[in-house]
């Protein structure tokens, strides 16, 4: 989805002021930069659901460790 901005406010310091819970008057009276947070917003949560349910395999690390102790060293001892 692409969206035709006209204020870069919010992506330069708004976005920052924010996320520090500090209050932005530009952002309540800007209609581009609430579109601009609420499509941020809206990223971040489909960000967050991402790999959710997904347990991954549990032995994949013990895996590792057994094959690297099994590789000869990769440099030479002195």
């Amino acid at each position: 989805m692409t969206v035709d901005m006209r204020c870069e406010r919010y992506w330069q310091d708004g976005i920052l002021q924010i996320e520090r819970g500090e209050t932005d008057p530009h952002h309540r009276a800007c209609l581009d930069c609430r579109r601009a947070h609420r499509e941020r917003e809206r990223l971040v949560r489909a960000l967050s659901g991402l790999g959710a349910g997904s347990s991954g395999d549990p032995g994949w690390q013990a895996r590792v460790w057994r094959r690297i102790a099994c590789e000869p060293a990769a440099w030479p001892r002195s």
